[in-house]
């Protein structure tokens, strides 16, 4: 039989909590130095069997138990709508390492110096046609210098998006640009209801994404998109050390 009246019972909750929590959210903490991961279980343990002396066992469940609510509210809430980081899988790795303030190097193998795509420029005839239908996709319109050329900035990061006068079009297959969408079939819903043609539906492709198509005004097909984890780790991802 299991004697459950000694405090080797806060302390047996305690630890399966840690090691669940370390098995599946220690991505979360896989920067944070060991000694204070330690300290901070142990002094879990230090408060939980305290209130357990001083108040009892199901007191210091309870309080067990509140601790739980920041957790849910940072994963749940704040990292995924506050800081654009899934907050599940952590991703992106580079923004939460970022927020975290700690070295995004350890992406990289060049340590010489860092390297970021966050501006893409297509062509288009008409920047007066162009720059209503990108105002409808969500854009914000940040540079303006007609006929020339025209900036948009993200409507979620700090990406910006931009469109130059050109003489005459790329032949061929066209630019494709992807813009990803965490709701991607409403974010459709609401295009069509403000006139916009799409081109093909929200539909899962084989590479695990899911995906729509529309074009703007120059033929330069917009992709928008849902991976999820996929887009970084599919399951064909190749394997790489440091």
């Amino acid at each position: 039989m299991w004697i459950t009246e000694s405090l080797w019972f806060e302390i047996a909750i305690v630890s399966i909590i840690y090691a669940l929590g370390n098995i599946l959210m220690g991505h979360f903490e896989e920067q944070t130095p060991k000694i204070r991961r330690v300290a901070k279980y142990l002094l879990t343990l230090i408060i939980i069997c305290g209130v357990s002396v001083s108040f009892g066992r199901e007191v210091s469940m309870i309080f067990l138990s509140t601790l739980i609510v920041p957790l849910i509210y940072v994963h749940g809430y704040f990292l995924p709508k506050k800081k654009g980081i899934n907050g599940w899988t952590g991703e992106p790795k580079s923004k939460y390492y970022e927020f975290r303030k700690w070295d995004k190097d350890v992406f990289s193998d060049n340590k010489t110096y860092r390297m970021n795509l966050n501006q893409i420029t297509v062509p288009s005839l008409d920047l007066t046609s162009a720059i209503p239908f990108y105002k409808i996709l969500g854009l914000k319109l940040i540079v303006e210098s007609l006929p020339h050329y025209a900036r948009f900035q993200c409507i979620d990061g700090n990406s910006t998006f931009s469109i130059r006068q050109v003489a005459q079009l790329p032949t061929g297959d066209g630019i494709h640009i992807y813009f990803e969408c965490e709701n991607l079939d409403d974010c459709i819903k609401e295009l069509i209801s403000k006139g916009l043609e799409i081109e093909e539906m929200p539909n899962n492709k084989s590479w695990l994404w899911r995906e729509a198509r529309v074009k703007d005004p120059d033929n330069n097909q917009l992709i928008f998109y849902y991976a999820g984890d996929n887009r970084l780790n599919p399951p064909w991802k190749i394997k790489w050390q440091k």
